[in-house]
């Protein structure tokens, strides 16, 4: 037995495993609690859909104002396109010429009876959908 005496004690080992674990769960749950919080408030706060371009060119052609022939001019040239059919085509292509003249001018007459009758006649035949 005399040939075992190079055995020594027991040594007391710091080991930190423990508190890298708790560290570790802890890290965690703060993660979920976070992610969880970020979840529930994009549920609350859903985003509401753009309107499409077509609807606001027809929320914008159905309000025009006659009495303003520059803005209808340019309403008409702007969103009118999106209503064409091959039926309206050549209608819209009238509109646009009679329009010209209120355009691009810094001070511009009223617009004519026959103009605005043709916008409104085109108007109630535009397709909406």
């Amino acid at each position: 037995m005399e040939e075992l005496r190079d055995i020594k004690e027991i040594v007391i080992v710091d080991d930190s495993s423990l508190l890298l674990l708790i560290a570790t769960v802890l890290i965690t749950l703060l993660l979920l609690a976070f992610f969880g919080y970020l979840l529930r408030r994009g549920k609350r706060h859903k985003r509401r859909p753009k309107p499409s371009i077509r609807k606001i060119a027809k929320e914008a052609l159905q309000s025009i104002d006659y009495r303003d022939a520059k803005t209808t001019a340019y309403l008409f040239g702007e969103y009118a396109h999106l209503f064409v059919t091959e039926d309206s085509h050549e209608p819209h292509q009238k509109i646009i010429e009679a329009l010209k003249p209120y355009k691009y001018k810094k001070e511009v007459p009223p617009l004519k009876r026959e103009t605005e009758d043709a916008i409104k006649s085109f108007l109630k035949r535009a397709s909406w959908s």
